[in-house]
């Protein structure tokens, strides 16, 4: 799947395999996005937003045609991934924004396999 038609037509909490070049962000300024953690306590449920940053690091993938990015989120105390053709697989989820930032939520792709890709001759 291209990173534009993840984005586009890619539905949350689906699986999904996208090609590109991981980009590390490295500030906090830059990405400010949270994920939702779920807490128990016995029976009741309650959320925490967590920033993604603290959990994860984080990367874009520019789509070669359309130029549309995607952010992706590779647990943090894995390798890093590298710059290069890679094919990333994982589940889209959606991307909150902080209660003093209104807008829309966004989709990122919370990474569980990668794989490098053959270069072309």
């Amino acid at each position: 799947m291209t990173v534009a038609a993840a984005i586009d037509h890619g539905k949350l909490s689906s699986s999904i395999i996208i090609e590109g070049v991981p980009k590390l962000v490295d500030s906090q300024t830059e990405f400010n996005g949270f994920i939702m953690i779920p807490i128990m306590t016995g029976k009741v449920t309650t959320f925490s937003m967590i920033p993604i940053i603290d959990q994860f690091d984080v990367y874009e993938v520019r789509d070669e045609i359309s130029d549309t990015k995607v952010i992706i989120a590779h647990a943090k105390g894995h390798q890093k991934l590298p710059e290069t053709k890679l094919s990333i697989g994982g589940v889209l989820k959606e991307l909150k924004k902080s209660k003093a930032e209104k807008g829309t939520t966004s989709k990122y792709l919370e990474t569980y396999y990668h794989s490098m890709l053959k270069q072309k001759v």
